[in-house]
């Protein structure tokens, strides 16, 4: 399981930072982006991405009602040495820890998300596809560098960000996950170690190719709060958060009650199983599909 203690300060070795005596599992959602009007305003414009973009208004009202639910920050995971010290209760309320993760890289990870956040002194994750690195849509090099400045985590999200990353050649894995966190390392002077799946494919042997390539780290979209260890990656599930996710049902999902934990975790495993044996066919299924409700 991804635990932490909730009894002392992280610092220490990799592997001493999830403790194994007084811990809680760890929640981590998974946004993407977040726009003012129009879809095109931030990351990609491809068959059902409009779904996880939220609106200013949508994404604020999240952080509120986490806020309402914990005085705790979310953690933040920077070469395995989480920053901030968790007490054992919280002021209000008494949800366990848990992280906030953007995927993609788009353009409202500078402009818009980090400035929300820090309004409510917190920092998040941002998983970045190296190669859109400055193109339209997405943060530049210096806006991931002045991000990583401000406190916030940079980490890989491939760097081409493949439609299935599970699908190529264990050799094309290592080289995506290698050249990225190399080209990200390299711009922040800062070793990166995590990293996130793109497009929710993922596979032991996508963990395997992280850990060779130098990934400690990897966030899947696996909607549960356990994590395990694969060739001395840690790899953590996320909950994913979309346009139509109410600011309720994310006080739901970082709550006690693992209810709504668990409906999330049931639907992924019948679509992951879709995904599993449709192939090519589901993407061009679901594509099909997603134009329309775009």
């Amino acid at each position: 399981m991804l635990r932490v203690n909730t009894s002392a300060s992280f610092a220490g070795t990799d592997s001493g930072i999830f403790a194994h005596t007084a811990t809680r599992d760890v929640v981590s959602l998974m946004y993407h982006d977040v726009i003012k009007e129009r879809p095109e305003e931030s990351g990609y414009l491809v068959p059902g991405s409009a779904q996880y973009k939220l609106t200013v208004e949508q994404f604020r009202a999240h952080l509120v009602a986490i806020s309402a639910l914990t005085a705790h920050e979310p953690l933040v995971v920077a070469g395995l040495r989480p920053s901030a010290e968790l007490g054992t209760e919280s002021t209000r309320g008494s949800i366990g820890p848990f992280t906030l993760t953007f995927d993609d890289g788009g353009s409202s990870a500078h402009s818009i998300i980090a400035p929300l956040l820090e309004e409510f002194g917190w920092r998040g994750h941002f998983f970045v596809a190296t190669e859109h690195l400055g193109t339209d849509g997405f943060i530049t090099a210096d806006q991931a560098v002045d991000l990583h400045a401000r406190g916030h985590v940079i980490g890989s999200h491939s760097h081409t960000h493949p439609d299935r990353f599970s699908a190529l050649d264990p050799a094309i894995q290592v080289d995506e996950w290698r050249t990225s966190r190399l080209k990200l390392t390299e711009l922040l002077g800062h070793e990166v170690v995590v990293a996130s799946v793109p497009n929710g494919y993922y596979t032991p042997a996508v963990a395997r190719a992280a850990a060779e390539a130098g990934i400690r780290l990897l966030f899947t979209s696996e909607p549960t709060s356990r994590s395990h260890q694969v060739a001395g990656c840690l790899v953590a599930g996320r909950f994913s958060i979309q346009r139509t996710t109410t600011s309720a049902s994310v006080a739901a999902l970082i709550g006690t009650n693992p209810i709504y934990r668990l409906k999330q975790g049931y639907a992924w495993g019948v679509k992951k199983a879709m995904k599993r044996v449709g192939g090519e066919f589901y993407l061009k299924a679901r594509d099909s599909i997603l134009r329309r409700t775009d």
